[in-house]
């Protein structure tokens, strides 16, 4: 521990301490700007001047081109990241799959077997949504994150209030016409979920196009195929 201390502050005086060679650079330079015919006071001047800016430089120096040279988006990868999925992608993926985890226990307490069974239907796509997303995160754009993170959770609150007051045999009028509005809604975001799912087919085929159209160009380029 001392040994390791001592080596650290040698090092600190040794970075702190002035370089031999900047003495005689000073002295060169203060003989220089004297032979020119300057008085001594502007030829100080000058050597302080540019001192300066000789500072200033290897500041500037020090500090701009790591991060010139850089160039990660961040200045730098995070040894925590693992290679997941930038911007959060990974957290909303695992969130949608707990939610819908849960979705699906809910279900299991549901005795509508038409609402039981669009519920189970719903979670199963949008696991494979999930899924898919997983493997190709630069997918998950703005419309996914809405769906993962709104329309899934808005559901499994909606099937969660369903089986609580499913089985009431003391339910109004009013709340019963609540419940039956819940099927509907089921429908609704399973159609959301239909969107999303063209969608990503699309910007897979969209993939496949470029990749195609760059395979066929490059052929030409070598003179494998006519153009």
């Amino acid at each position: 521990m001392a040994t390791s201390q001592a080596l650290a502050a040698r090092e600190g005086r040794r970075r702190h301490r002035p370089e031999g060679g900047a003495h005689v650079l000073v002295a060169a330079l203060f003989v220089c700007v004297l032979a020119t015919g300057v008085g001594w006071p502007w030829a100080l001047f000058a050597v302080a001047a540019g001192c300066a800016a000789w500072a200033l430089t290897q500041r500037f120096c020090r500090a701009a081109l790591p991060r010139l040279f850089d160039r990660s988006p961040s200045g730098g990868t995070d040894p925590r990241s693992n290679g997941r999925p930038p911007g959060g992608n990974c957290e909303i993926l695992d969130e949608a799959r707990t939610t819908l985890a849960r979705m699906r226990e809910s279900s299991a307490g549901v005795a509508d077997a038409q609402v039981a069974g669009t519920v189970r239907s719903f979670c199963d796509g949008a696991e494979h949504l999930v899924d898919d997303l997983a493997r190709k995160p630069r997918h998950v754009g703005q419309a996914s994150r809405q769906f993962l993170t709104y329309y899934v959770a808005a559901g499994r609150n909606i099937i969660d209030g369903y089986a609580r007051l499913e089985g009431r045999g003391d339910l109004s009028s009013q709340i019963r016409s609540t419940l039956d509005r819940v099927m509907p809604a089921l429908r609704d975001i399973t159609g959301v979920l239909q969107k999303q799912q063209a969608g990503l087919l699309s910007d897979e085929a969209f993939d496949l196009d470029v990749e195609l159209s760059l395979l066929r160009k490059t052929m030409t380029l070598d003179g494998l195929i006519d153009d």
